[in-house]
């Protein structure tokens, strides 16, 4: 079995990549930012969805501008949290 190799982490936003200098939109968001004016049920979708997810394996969320990735040893998948 090959071993895993460890992730690059941003040093600016803490987000992990397998490549080293990845491009992307740099910046630190709160997960709860996210939620600010929206219904109570989509945070709890959000929730579900997280739990279902990390039954199948470590997955980590995290926060970006426009949406939350999530990751295992790639990003996989992302949720935008809409008003309802």
């Amino acid at each position: 079995m090959t071993p895993k190799r460890s992730l690059w982490v941003c040093p600016n936003c803490g987000r992990q990549f397998v490549s080293v200098n990845r491009n992307h939109s740099c910046g630190r968001y709160r997960l709860e930012e996210h939620f600010v004016g929206k219904e109570p049920i989509v945070r709890e979708l959000y929730d579900s969805l997280f739990e279902t997810l990390k039954q199948f394996g470590p997955v980590k969320a995290f926060p970006v501008k426009t949406r939350i990735v999530f990751q295992a040893e790639v990003q996989f998948a992302a949720a935008m949290p809409r008003k309802r």
